[in-house]
């Protein structure tokens, strides 16, 4: 089923295979966007005009078969705070996501078991606040994954549950971790740690 519903400043794009260019025409309006359902994967870039939404603020990818493709040349999206992916099959484009949101604060993705590379352009993200990486049971972080995250010093909240990380990658997070000097909240619940890894 197809549907787009706009609340107030919140799009929320259901089924759709592309992105309607009527939303253009809402301009300043649109502050978030939604995409839910297991969009078809012809969906495969944003439009270019996406840039236009100077006031998107919070991006919300849902229940897809893959990440469309985003362009640090064509789309501006500095503004995008936030952005959530749950139940995304294919990450492939993942790094180009976050090359395109130099401003994230937040960032949460969830249930993504096909997600095996960590994108060790991560770092680049030097406002990044809080990070949920949880239920990507196939996520390896590894030293570079490690040394990345050790470069986001505006870090507070750091959430790993249920990611497979075993006690090589918990020693490797540990010298991070003393990197992120405004580190309030951690959680590894659920992961491989085991006493080995625990004590680092």
């Amino acid at each position: 089923e197809q549907e787009v519903r706009v609340r107030e400043d919140a799009v929320d794009l259901q089924g759709l295979v592309s992105i309607p260019e009527g939303l253009r025409e809402l301009g300043a309006r649109v502050r978030s966007m939604r995409l839910p359902g297991r969009i078809h994967s012809s969906l495969l870039e944003f439009p270019e005009w996406i840039s236009e939404l100077r006031n998107l603020e919070a991006i919300s990818l849902e229940e897809m078969t893959a990440l469309p493709v985003l362009s640090q040349a064509k789309h501006d999206l500095r503004n995008v705070l936030r952005l959530r992916v749950a139940r995304v099959e294919s990450m492939s484009h993942v790094s180009t996501w976050l090359g395109s949101l130099p401003g994230l604060k937040s960032l949460e993705v969830r249930d993504c078991p096909g997600w095996t590379e960590f994108p060790s352009g991560i770092g680049s993200l030097t406002g990044l606040q809080t990070l949920g990486l949880s239920g990507c049971s196939g996520l390896k972080i590894g030293p570079e994954g490690a040394v990345a995250l050790g470069k986001i010093v505006s870090m507070t909240v750091l959430d790993l549950d249920d990611n497979g990380i075993g006690s090589e990658e918990a020693w490797a997070l540990a010298g991070a971790l003393g990197e992120m000097v405004n580190m309030k909240t951690l959680s590894l619940r659920g992961n491989s740690i085991g006493p080995e890894g625990a004590s680092a």
